[in-house]
């Protein structure tokens, strides 16, 4: 019986996959297969009721249906759902189901074969300046290429466009900033005289009266008084130039020609006339530093001679420094090094050509001086013994000398007696009686206030001295090479502690090198040691930056101002040309709080009323 039964189910199932492959086979006759059903392999057959759930594609752009399809399968029975030909599914769906009801299915899908065309729309603000084309497929990303042609660029980064549907697609752009050069060329001889590069929107206009607003050149005619500006790179400008001229510029010092220089130029052109000056020279103090071209006649200048200062380091036969001195004079002349009086005393020149200083740069110069022999030391001689003196004699009798008679005189006539007139005796006087002065009251005795013995109080006991150190050993010394200048005078001590002084004292403004700093026990430095036993209290010097340069007088609010110069107290010394150089030797803080360079002679320029760079 089980036989006869598995015959009849293998029966009914050859037929049903009979009926199955039929259809398969019918299908692409009747029209294009829009499914494929698989039964699960391996499964059995039987005779349970077949799923005819309907599968339904609808378009995703158009939301039409293209067509359905039945899955007429057994009941959760394996089935593979295809797209239509020339379709994709739209997504990532689930294609693989197994039908368990007939309720329908909707899947959506898109054409492989359509294309979309989108106008692309530039506009700048609210205004279409151009559009454009693009085409693609469905899903399809593509970047947006530039306005073709045009001016204009985007607002930000080039946009992306994806191809859902055939509506425009808006970007918005700017005008571009073109640039261009523009050159201005002779009109007879084509030379190029000028070259500018002009910035300016795209499709705007370009005043050509601009090019040449600055210039001595006038517009060719013909010439267009405006530019379209547009795509080009470069524009030509035909202009006429003005005549040029020859100046000639002559130096005279004293009447004398000591230079020239021809210089060329148009009309109404300026010149420098310090830019040529002889060496050495500088203008005349009414002579003004620019001119005008306005012919080719000759430019005489009168001159006069240049200040020249040179610095006389004088250092010793072992290149050791002593100071230094600045001699000034004109350019040219021969100036001679004074020794300091500081250093006068012990030092002298080998020669005196030594001390001759060419006045012709402003470059230093040094001067090696040498000790002074000093005499030797001669003892004091032997006294001398003392000579006795001899006895005095006592006077020998003297010889008796002759008597001589005195002349004989004879007396004088008596003369004869005048009487006296009686005077008559006066009377007495009356007394006058002296007042009666009553006697005085004694004073009364001052009582005298009683002696208070103070109490006489035990001294307080003293734990029994220690060993204080000497002063001398709270001040050390560290090491710091460095130049420092005596602010008015400075006593040379023999120690660190300033208390033994020497029969030296340093002068005003003269520098030394330091080689250490004397510090007290809270850190502060309080000397400075200039080498062996020699020390200057820190209170009589200043530390001074010794770097060099040359400072240009240049006022920061006036730059056609002169300025002064300054001594050390803050009192002006002369007055110096604005644009002037001066070589420094140094900078230092004055008591007006500012800072000083140093530009010798004892003679200082505010810092701030100038340029400085380091030589």
């Amino acid at each position: 019986m089980n036989q006869k039964v598995r015959y009849r189910l293998y029966k009914t199932g050859k037929r049903w996959v009979a009926g199955a492959l039929v259809v398969s086979l019918l299908g692409p006759l009747a029209g294009p297969a829009v499914v494929q059903a698989t039964s699960a392999a391996g499964e059995s057959i039987s005779r349970a009721a077949t799923i005819k759930k309907p599968i339904i594609f609808v378009d995703y752009f158009s939301g039409k249906e293209i067509g359905r399809v039945v899955t007429d399968v057994p009941k959760e029975a394996k089935y593979v759902v295809q797209a239509p030909r020339n379709y994709a599914f739209y997504g990532k769906p689930i294609t693989t189901i197994y039908p368990v009801d007939e309720t329908p299915l909707t899947y959506q899908v898109y054409s492989t074969t359509q294309e979309f065309s989108k106008q692309i729309q530039y506009k700048a603000g609210d205004d279409v300046v151009s559009t454009w084309t693009m085409s693609g497929l469905p899903f399809a990303k593509k970047q947006v290429l530039p306005p073709p042609n045009t001016g204009y660029q985007f607002v930000g980064k080039a946009p992306t466009v994806e191809f859902l549907d055939n509506e425009p697609f808006v970007v918005q752009v700017k005008v571009k900033e073109m640039s261009f050069e523009l050159w201005l060329v002779d009109h007879e001889t084509g030379e190029v005289l000028q070259k500018y590069t002009v910035k300016r929107p795209y499709g705007t206009k370009y005043d050509t009266q601009q090019a040449i607003a600055d210039t001595v050149y006038r517009l060719a005619d013909g010439e267009p008084r405006h530019l379209e500006i547009s795509h080009a790179t470069k524009y030509q400008l035909r202009v006429i130039a003005p005549k040029k001229y020859h100046k000639t510029l002559t130096y005279q010092y004293a009447g004398k020609t000591i230079g020239q220089e021809t210089i060329t130029g148009t009309a109404a052109e300026t010149y420098d006339r310090t830019e040529y000056l002889p060496t050495g020279y500088e203008l005349a103090e009414d002579v003004e530093e620019t001119a005008i071209i306005t012919d080719d006649t000759e430019d005489i200048i009168p001159v006069v001679r240049q200040m020249v200062y040179r610095t006389v380091d004088f250092r010793n036969e072992h290149n050791g420094a002593l100071g230094h001195e600045v001699v000034r004079g004109y350019y040219g002349d021969v100036g001679i090094a004074e020794i300091p009086a500081y250093l006068a005393a012990d030092y002298r020149a080998l020669h005196p050509d030594d001390l001759r200083v060419e006045l012709n740069t402003y470059e230093d110069i040094q001067i090696i001086l040498y000790p002074k022999p000093k005499p030797p030391v001669v003892p004091d001689p032997d006294p001398e013994p003392e000579k006795p003196i001899p006895p005095v004699d006592p006077d020998p009798d003297p010889e008796p000398e002759p008597e001589i008679p005195d002349p004989e005189v004879p007396d004088p006539e008596p003369e004869p007696e005048n009487p006296d007139p009686e005077i008559p005796d006066p009377g007495p006087e009356p007394e006058t009686p002296d007042p009666e002065v009553p006697d005085p009251e004694p004073e009364p005795e001052k009582p005298v206030p009683p002696v208070v013995v103070p109490p006489i109080e035990p001294d307080p006991e003293v734990d029994p001295p220690g060993i204080v150190p000497p002063i001398g050993d709270l001040l050390t010394m560290r090491e710091a090479r460095q130049v420092v200048a005596v602010k008015q005078t400075a006593v040379l001590y023999k120690d660190k502690a300033a208390k033994v002084k020497t029969d030296r004292v340093l002068g005003r403004d003269t520098r030394w090198q330091a080689y250490r700093e004397v510090v007290d026990a809270d850190g502060q430095v309080v000397g400075y040691h200039l080498g062996g036993e020699q020390f200057v209290k820190a209170s009589d010097a200043v530390v001074v930056d010794m770097t060099r340069g040359v400072f240009t007088v240049r006022h920061p609010d006036k730059p056609k101002w002169a300025i002064a110069t300054w001594t050390t107290s803050n009192r002006p010394v002369q007055i110096i040309k604005a644009g002037s150089r001066w070589q420094t030797f140094g900078k230092r803080q004055l008591n007006d709080g500012h800072w000083y360079h140093d530009v010798g002679g004892g003679q200082y320029v505010r810092a701030d009323h100038g340029t400085w760079q380091k030589k």
